[in-house]
C-alpha cells in the first residue's frame, strides 16, 4: 500500500500557517501523529523537498518508525553545507518576501525550468512524466499555498541561509 500525504498547507490540504513552530518537531509531530492514526508501527517513507526533510527529521527523532528514508531530490535545507535556490533565497528576506508574496503563481514553463534547475534537476525534468509539472503548477496555485510556502520558508531559512536549528546530522 502507498499513503500519499499533501503537508499542511500544501496540495488539497487545508491552509496552514507555520509561523511560531519549530520547525523539525512540528514535522516529527505530525508524521508521528498520522502514523498513529493509521496505527502503523514502522513504515518506509519518501519524500520530495520539504516532505525528504520532513522524512528525515522523523528517521532522527523517532527511528524506530522508520524503516527506510527515500529523498527525492534535495531535502529542503536540512543538512549542512547546503543552500537554497534563488527563489528561496529571495523569499528568506523579509522586503523580497513581501513584494514576492504579491506575485502570482509561475506559469508552468517557469514551474518546469525552476524543477530542472534545481528541485528535481534536469534529468528529473527531462523524465517527468506527460502532465506532471502542470499537477506541480496546479499545487502552486491552491488556495493555502502561498501562506504555507512563504511562512515555512520563514522558518527553514534566514537572509538565504538555513536556520541551524533545523540542520540534521
Amino acid at each position: 500500500d502507498v499513503i500519499a500525504l499533501d503537508l499542511p498547507g500544501f496540495g488539497l490540504s487545508d491552509a496552514f500557517d507555520y509561523s511560531g513552530r519549530p520547525l523539525r518537531s512540528h514535522a516529527v509531530a505530525q508524521l508521528t501523529s498520522l502514523l498513529d492514526a493509521l496505527e502503523l508501527d514502522r513504515v518506509p517513507i519518501v519524500g520530495t523537498s520539504l516532505g525528504g526533510m520532513w522524512a528525515l527529521c522523523l528517521a532522527v527523532e523517532a527511528p524506530n518508525r522508520v524503516a527506510a528514508v527515500g529523498s527525492l531530490g534535495v531535502p529542503a535545507v536540512a543538512l549542512p553545507g547546503m543552500h537554497a535556490d534563488p527563489g528561496f533565497t529571495a523569499l528568506s528576506i523579509p522586503v523580497v518576501r513581501q513584494i514576492l508574496a504579491r506575485i502570482g503563481s509561475p506559469t508552468v514553463t517557469i514551474t518546469r525550468r525552476t524543477m530542472a534547475g534545481g528541485v528535481i534537476g534536469p534529468r528529473g525534468a527531462e523524465k517527468a512524466p506527460e502532465g506532471f509539472f502542470e499537477v506541480v503548477h496546479e499545487g502552486f496555485r491552491q488556495p493555502g499555498f502561498r501562506v504555507a510556502m512563504l511562512t515555512h520558508i520563514q522558518l527553514a531559512l534566514r537572509f538565504g541561509r538555513p536556520r541551524p536549528e533545523n540542520f540534521l546530522s
